[in-house]
């Protein structure tokens, strides 16, 4: 239930936010951009919080303790959230627009 939660209520506005714009023309970059763009934010905060877990685990024997404690999510997860994202854009945009096109 969490992974379809997270990405219609979390992944999906901030994946409108910075997509629909460009998409749509009304913004001054490119789609191409704006996917790249979103596809980078994610590696950053994907390699900082991965550098940091990873730094805390060898210095602080407390850190690592925690950090063994954590969920790691599996690639079925990844893809429950994505689908949710995409079934939620799908339905705002469809409600907000009136249509698919």
């Amino acid at each position: 239930m969490m992974p379809w939660i997270m990405g219609a209520f979390f992944m999906e506005p901030m994946m409108l936010w910075m997509l629909h714009g460009p998409l749509t023309g009304q913004a001054s970059t490119g789609g191409a951009w704006a996917a790249i763009l979103f596809v980078a934010a994610h590696v950053v905060v994907a390699a900082l919080l991965m550098g940091g877990a990873l730094m805390a685990a060898r210095l602080s024997p407390r850190a690592r303790g925690f950090l063994s404690r954590l969920h790691l999510p599996s690639l079925r997860h990844v893809g429950t959230m994505l689908i949710a994202a995409a079934m939620s854009a799908s339905v705002i945009h469809v409600t907000l627009h009136g249509g698919i096109v």
